[in-house]
């Protein structure tokens, strides 16, 4: 069975488990609700972000590791 859009929207935005996506330039391109909640920001003050500005810092260069081509 096919979820529908809605259908899919809604699982996301729904979802306790944080999620985001991220765009080669390491902004932000969407996040759920939890990801949002969790970190304590709005999902349009995240798209001004970078992943980097709101990871530990001793992360970021195994994180750095997803965006090697």
């Amino acid at each position: 069975m096919e979820l529908s859009i809605q259908q899919h929207e809604d699982a996301w935005q729904k979802s306790d488990v944080p999620m985001a996506l991220v765009r080669l330039d390491h902004r932000f391109s969407r996040c759920n609700r939890a990801y949002c909640k969790m970190l304590g920001y709005s999902e349009s003050e995240l798209k001004l972000r970078r992943w980097q500005d709101v990871t530990f810092p001793d992360d970021i260069p195994g994180e750095m590791r997803a965006f090697e081509l």
